[in-house]
């Protein structure tokens, strides 16, 4: 923060030098490191320890984060195997979504331990992040089958290589995914310790060539 004292209001002009986001960074990290006391930052040592308990207890799922954990996933098939295939990638979404399960339920094993939005926002419940991650799992369903129509009909209308668009196929997916969420969730519940990935197999589609989606 900059402080201009060459003009003459009545009152100093502040200008930023950096944008509140970073400004809070750098007041957490001084804080961290002991560079600021509680005194100049005004608040006790109660209220110190209050606000560190609230950041690190605090989550926010970001858009993103299904795809990028299935992404991964997918990513480590590929580097195993050198490609991937339709039931790799419905594996992934599977088993993405039982680490993310699994991540949460731990998260909320103690009872007495509460989790929030934010710093200064509402608890956040085990059932609010059950909420998100089905809604993630849907999104990734709508996902999956918008690609796999827009590959399809290239196949069909561009290349010829297909006679029709097989939309019940496309269907098919969903159901697949599924499927693959409760096998997973399946071998969470029987032994948490060993959930990983399996190579079941998926067969939906059949008729036109499973996008590469990255």
């Amino acid at each position: 923060m900059l402080v201009n004292t060459n003009n003459r209001t009545p009152f100093p002009q502040i200008t930023f030098d950096m944008k509140p986001g970073e400004m809070r960074k750098a007041l957490a990290g001084k804080l961290q490191s002991g560079a600021i006391s509680e005194q100049k930052t005004f608040l006790s040592p109660e209220e110190r320890k209050a606000l560190d308990h609230r950041w690190s207890h605090t989550v926010i799922h970001g858009v993103m984060e299904f795809s990028e954990v299935s992404g991964s996933i997918l990513k480590d098939i590929e580097a195993s195997k050198g490609s991937y295939d339709y039931s790799d990638t419905i594996n992934a979404a599977g088993y993405a979504y039982a680490k993310l399960y699994a991540g949460i339920q731990k998260r909320h094993e103690d009872p007495n331990e509460k989790w929030y939005r934010s710093a200064g926002g509402e608890e956040l419940t085990l059932e609010d992040e059950l909420e998100w991650l089905d809604n993630a799992f849907e999104q990734e369903i709508a996902w999956k089958k918008s690609c796999a129509k827009s590959a399809a009909e290239i196949q069909k209308y561009c290349r010829a290589e297909i006679p029709e668009v097989p939309y019940r196929e496309i269907e098919g997916i969903e159901d697949d995914l599924y499927e693959a969420r409760n096998r997973y969730l399946d071998l969470y519940h029987r032994d948490s310790a060993g959930l990983a990935l399996q190579d079941y197999r998926f067969s939906s589609v059949r008729s036109f060539r499973w996008p590469v989606m990255k």
